[in-house]
């Protein structure tokens, strides 16, 4: 299987958060990387309108 970008970023992410905190899981670390990314995405989309 090949992964995006977007999944790449994602695991990127994920592996940041649970280095700043061990006691994150996984799946925990990764729902925290896209919810970070969809903010991050929402707000370019909000700037690129004006």
């Amino acid at each position: 299987m090949i992964k995006s970008e977007l999944d790449l970023k994602i695991e990127q992410l994920a592996r940041s958060f649970q280095q700043k905190d061990r006691r994150l899981s996984w799946e925990t670390a990764k729902r925290r990387a896209i919810q970070n990314l969809r903010l991050f995405r929402g707000g370019c989309l909000e700037a690129e309108s004006d």
